[in-house]
């Protein structure tokens, strides 16, 4: 680590003689703009944004509250990740989602000239990560794109080895005259991590001092995990109707009604290895008693053809946008694993109604999905927003409803393995929410309600089971985020507040606390810019779930609470030009208020270490 500082400062001393070369950084940096949408916004330029270089919150470059170091799964703190926001066949809740690249997650360029972003962290414990992506424009209209991220980290306590490698390409293409558009992506996503089943005692570690975190026992000695992950997709549009001159005396296809071709081609591999599984540590064996060799197979092939009317009315400097479109999906479905092979497909249909308008500010959504058979036969998702701007066109208020009911995640129904089996047949899950946002941009100010009813949610009981509850299940949950400023310095608050019964099957903290409290200001004539303070999560005291390594899922426990303890972290960060560099210390309180420091149970969080991240744009 001390090698690894000591170059950094020769790395920062020539940064910043480079940085009195050319004073004008933000020239520099927005002399060549880069934007980019998300597969569902192109064709609609008001979606693009552009290059964020930023500092606030870079040294958190990933969510806290993970099992451990970097590359293992994330803590189930919200119940928000228990929903299926589409209507559609999901496997599994996967608590490492977040690692991975995907379509709907990836990025689409559009650049004036060469753009590459480097990212990279090196910290305590070998941990290192590595990010790139390098987009180009073969010309105007045609654009390629990769991407490349590698996590590998050793952990502070046994067997937490992670060794992630994931890479994905993509493109998107329109034509000139506007008639026809093309995305395209290909994904390929690995993930290698040892499995320790947490330590074997949380009382001891509680009641430690400051000993090596190596020294603890840990509940598997032997067990692995592997998933491979590919996802190909592509989006054909087709304008239809006439070509009109523009501006620029170019015939172009006015593009108000469209027809869009989608496939997507989705599967995972995931391999569960444990040479001693008659450890204890699992309650059943069904297969082999000394060794644990359970693999699972599932993809997803999904085709679907939309017709797309897109409207507007020009009223002087204002414009009045009507869209509406009925699509029609079909999926193809495929699950193997010991005991099981099955093939099955499903059906939906989807209708949209959106529109906005500039004059008054006001914008609404309908949305309606509906299963006409297969897997999903009887499924619907409806939505509902409303949302409207005021005379600042940032402030806004929005309301959203939510109407849904839906067949449980496969892995809730049929599941076969060396250690876990069952066949259940479960009701629907049904939600109705309605939630409340506003925004006030004078006094940077960010607030919201939601209230949800829960019906037969499925979860994982004490043994690690999948079960269903008979019932309904009230959620309410808020959220105020409010920053403050004073010459240099900045308190920023995000405070999230959940309410559900104790005794019911969903599990959630009361409060979700993140602070952070910095001094920012500009350094050698305003060439570089910092940021230097502390930033602070707090979870309070609840039951939180346990993990299981052979499903990858967390499930019910009532054995002890967690939480009711801050993360302190210390940090500063810099930008000189396109470069920006992050010092942080994590947990910088570990082994000061005691080692209560769990968000779930065995899994205690990683203690005191060093880090050093680095991200550098370049746009030519």
């Amino acid at each position: 680590m001390i090698k690894r500082l000591k170059y950094f400062f020769y790395f920062f001393i020539c940064l910043h003689n480079f940085s009195f070369a050319n004073k004008d950084s933000t020239q520099y940096i927005n002399k060549s703009i880069s934007t980019y949408f998300s597969r569902d916004n192109f064709f609609c330029t008001d979606s693009f944004n552009f290059i964020d270089n930023s500092l606030n919150d870079f040294h958190l470059y990933l969510p806290q509250y993970l099992l451990g170091n970097t590359g293992l799964v994330f803590s189930d703190l919200f119940y928000t990740r228990s929903n299926n926001s589409e209507l559609g066949f999901r496997y599994f809740i996967n608590s490492q989602e977040d690692y991975l690249y995907s379509s709907s997650r990836l990025n689409f360029f559009n650049t004036r000239s060469p753009y590459s972003d480097v990212f990279y962290v090196a910290g305590s414990k070998r941990e290192q990560l590595f990010r790139m992506t390098f987009s180009y424009n073969v010309n105007k209209n045609w654009n390629l794109t990769a991407n490349f991220s590698r996590i590998r980290s050793e952990g502070f306590y046994l067997r937490q080895n992670t060794n992630h490698n994931l890479i994905s390409v993509n493109s998107n293409y329109k034509s000139s005259n506007n008639r026809y558009g093309l995305l395209f992506s290909f994904s390929y996503n690995h993930l290698k991590n040892a499995e320790n089943g947490g330590i074997a005692s949380d009382s001891i570690f509680r009641n430690s001092g400051a000993v090596d975190k190596k020294l603890f026992a840990v509940n598997l000695t032997s067990a692995n995990k592997i998933l491979t992950n590919r996802n190909i997709y592509l989006k054909q549009l087709f304008n239809l109707g006439s070509k009109k001159i523009g501006l620029d005396s170019i015939k172009r296809v006015d593009g108000r009604t469209r027809i869009e071709l989608e496939s997507e081609f989705d599967d995972y591999l995931i391999k569960y290895e444990d040479m001693n599984a008659s450890s204890g540590f699992y309650n059943s064996i069904y297969i082999d008693s000394l060794n644990t060799f359970d693999s699972l197979y599932n993809y997803k092939l999904s085709n679907a053809i939309y017709w797309k009317f897109l409207g507007r009315r020009n009223t002087g400097n204002f414009i009045d946008k009507f869209n509406f479109s009925i699509g029609f999906k079909n999926e193809l479905i495929r699950v193997k694993q010991k005991e099981i092979d099955t093939t099955f497909g499903s059906n939906i249909i989807t209708l949209d109604l959106q529109n906005s308008n500039l004059i008054n500010g006001f914008n609404w959504l309908l949305f309606a999905s509906n299963g006409l058979s297969g897997y999903n036969k009887n499924n619907y998702l409806y939505k509902l927003a409303l949302k409207k701007y005021f005379n600042d066109s940032s402030s806004f208020i929005s309301v959203n409803g939510e109407k849904s009911e839906k067949t449980p995640d496969f892995i809730n129904i049929r599941y076969s393995s060396n250690h876990f089996k069952w066949s259940n047949n479960f009701n629907l899950i049904g939600l109705t929410r309605l939630g409340l946002d506003l925004y006030i941009s004078k006094l940077d100010l960010n607030l919201g309600t939601s209230y949800s009813i829960y019906n037969n949610p499925v979860y994982f009981d004490n043994f690690a089971l999948s079960r269903q509850f008979s019932g309904e299940i009230p959620v309410f949950s808020a959220f105020l985020k409010k920053d403050f400023s004073f010459k240099g310095w900045h308190l920023n608050n995000k405070i999230i507040y959940q309410n559900v019964a104790e005794d019911v099957v969903i599990r959630l903290p009361e409060f979700v606390l993140n602070h952070s409290l910095y001094y920012e200001n500009n350094l050698f004539k305003k060439a570089m810019h910092f940021q230097v303070g502390f930033s602070v999560l707090y979870v309070s005291e609840f039951y939180s779930n346990s993990y299981m390594p052979a499903t990858g899922q967390f499930y019910f426990q009532n054995g002890s609470k967690y939480g009711d303890y801050p993360f302190i972290d210390f940090f500063i960060n810099t930008r000189i030009k396109s470069v920006r560099v992050f010092f942080k210390i994590d947990h910088l309180n570990s082994g000061l208020m005691g080692n209560d420091y769990m968000l779930t149970p065995d899994y205690p969080i990683n203690g005191r270490a060093f880090k050093l991240g680095v991200n550098w744009k370049f746009f030519d």
